[in-house]
Formats: C-alpha cells, structure tokens, sequence
C-alpha cells in the first residue's frame, strides 16, 4: 500500500516500464489522474502510445482528459526532449505544480511520469532529476532485473538520496521483453536476489511492479 497519494514516476532508464506501472496505479485507484507532461517519440494514432495508453485507462474511471491535458509537452520524434525541441523548463515545472495543487485540494491520487530515465535531459541545463526536486514529491523509481540493473539501480537511487528526494519504494520489472532486455545473452537476475541486494544496500522496499 501506498503511504502518500502524489508520486513521481522514474525509471533507472527508458523502456523500463513506467507507462505499465502507471496504468495498474490507474486501476488499483479509479480517482486518480495519471500525466506524463513531456513524451516524445508521440503519436495519436498509436494504442500503444504512452499518452493514449493512459487516457485509454483512466477512461475506464470514467476519467475523460484529452492528449495534450496528459502531455502538454508531446513531440512526433522519438528521442530525448532536449534533442527535439527548445522546451520551456518553467512551464513544465508550473503544470505540474497546478496538477499537485488540485489534486491536494480534491485529496486525490496523482501520478507523474518522466520520460526516460532519471538523469534523461528535458533542456541542455536541466533533468528530470531538477523536475522532481523543483516539485517536491516523492519517488516510486521503476528497475528490473536484467544483469546490470542492480548497478543502474544503485546509481539512480545514490543520486536521488543525495539530492534529498524521498523514494518510497522501488518496484522491478521482471516482464521485459526480449527485445527491452539491454543484455539479451545472458539470463535475468531472480527477484529475490535483486531484491534482497538492493535493499540490504539502500534499506528502502522493493517489490515486483503488479504488487502495488
């Protein structure tokens, strides 16, 4: 169970499964708005978009947003942010604090997601890292357990700890397809090992991403 109701949704890198995680928050909490203020790679003819996935979703709360109420920020060309367009940081950070603001104000759930990874360039001077600490919110980061994750997933959360933002918990993605699965000639690390390394190293909870 969750403890807060408005999290930041980061990945230790892309295609990690953030979009997946947001979608069963959307089902396990029919009151919430699940937004991803930035997405490239974006079309609106695509199911499997991620802005369309997590319209489709909420949809099903009786939850009606358009597209771009979901991704104010969406760009045709699949790549980093920064390489796609001259983005304006502060209006990212202003739409997401009016989303945080009403959704204290209506005490209901609310989920952020990044595009990328945690240290993925929104402009050439600033991060998702800077997004997350200029809106306050508390982290779920997203891993898996494809060999390295461990290493990436140590390094995502040393550098959040040391820029004081608070992760609640991480949650592995064991259901990567072969084709997302960066090492694919190796086998997959079990998840109780990763799990049990991870948190004997950071003493913060993991968990598979379908137990919410």
């Amino acid at each position: 169970m969750l403890k807060e109701k408005i999290y930041f949704i980061l990945g230790i890198g892309t295609d990690i499964g953030k979009t997946f995680f947001m979608e069963k928050l959307c089902q396990k909490f029919s009151n919430s708005k699940a937004l991803k203020p930035i997405v490239t790679g974006f079309n609106a003819d695509d199911k499997n978009c991620d802005t369309v996935r997590l319209q489709n979703v909420m949809q099903k709360n009786n939850q009606n947003f358009s597209l771009s109420e979901i991704s104010p920020f969406a760009y045709n060309q699949p790549s980093s942010p920064h390489l796609v367009a001259q983005i304006d940081y502060q209006k990212i950070v202003e739409f997401c604090q009016k989303e945080i603001s009403i959704a204290n104000n209506k005490n209901s759930y609310l989920f952020i997601e990044s595009a990328g990874g945690v240290m993925t360039p929104i402009t050439y001077h600033k991060t998702f890292l800077d997004l997350v600490k200029d809106v306050d919110i508390s982290v779920l980061l997203i891993s898996s357990n494809y060999l390295g994750a461990i290493s990436h997933t140590l390094t995502a959360i040393e550098v959040l700890k040391i820029n004081n933002i608070k992760i609640e918990k991480i949650f592995i993605n064991d259901q990567l397809s072969a084709n997302q699965n960066f090492f694919k000639n190796y086998d997959d690390i079990n998840f109780a090992d990763i799990a049990n390394t991870i948190e004997s190293f950071t003493a913060i909870p993991v968990s598979k991403i379908d137990a919410i």
